[in-house]
């Protein structure tokens, strides 16, 4: 959404709410904003709440009243440049959790909060050039789950360790179970951020931002299926991404 204002002209709100899900200010995780005609707005009104269902669909209904155009969603991976949807000359409202579109740097729009450099700084310290980051998200995510079973992360692990035997990997999951499989099958190879990833604490939302930074300061990543997550770390450092998928005959 800030790179679509800054090239179309337009002046910006980026709205930010503390939730069940996400139990963290945007300054707990980021560093505070410093861009022209970009505002910050933090647990503003029912009209930008993310669980609609929760509120029997209203912020749908006030979000439709009060923008002429509002875009749900929208993933730039999947579905191209964004910018021939817009209407330039309306009140837009743009609500997703994916790449909407290219940007000159994303790492010069949001940057670590001093907690979670902190953090970041202990974990990068023990990386070199040629760690691999991988994510491997699980959970609640179900296609990730399916489309990138462990089997072809260890694959394409493995591949790491033929090409140079000194790799070594910065591990970012929210399965504890994975965690545990892969240090006990790569040992001290394996790097990885000894926190339960929690949105609904504070600690565990720091514990994933910090994950996020550490993963963009790899030489290259191997990621989830249809994990904005994966494709979010690449783009802050401007590194490959590899996507562990699993494709059925």
């Amino acid at each position: 959404g800030i790179r679509i204002a800054q090239r179309t002209g337009a002046k910006a709100n980026v709205y930010w709410n503390v939730t069940p899900d996400c139990r963290a200010k945007f300054t707990d995780l980021f560093a505070e904003l410093r861009i022209n005609d970009v505002k910050l707005i933090e647990n503003q009104n029912l009209m930008y709440k993310t669980k609609m269902r929760r509120y029997f669909k209203i912020p749908y209904i006030l979000q439709k009243i009060c923008y002429d155009q509002v875009v749900y969603d929208f993933d730039k991976n999947r579905r191209g440049d964004i910018f021939p949807l817009l209407n330039y000359k309306s009140a837009l409202l743009l609500y997703s959790c994916y790449i909407m579109c290219d940007y000159d740097s994303l790492s010069s729009i949001f940057k670590p909060s001093p907690a979670v450099n902190q953090k970041l700084e202990k974990i990068t310290s023990s990386f070199n050039s040629k760690t691999v980051g991988v994510h491997i998200r699980g959970t609640d995510h179900t296609t990730a789950k399916t489309q990138s079973p462990l089997s072809k992360f260890i694959e394409l692990m493995d591949a790491e360790i033929d090409k140079d035997d000194t790799v070594t990997f910065f591990l970012a999951t929210d399965e504890l179970t994975v965690k545990q499989t892969m240090i006990e099958r790569y040992g001290p190879r394996i790097l990885t951020n000894h926190v339960q990833l929690n949105r609904d604490s504070l600690e565990g939302m720091i514990g994933g931002v910090v994950d996020l930074f550490a993963l963009s300061q790899t030489s290259k990543i191997i990621g989830s299926y249809g994990s904005s997550y994966s494709e979010v770390a690449a783009e802050l450092g401007n590194i490959e991404l590899v996507v562990a998928h699993e494709r059925k005959n």
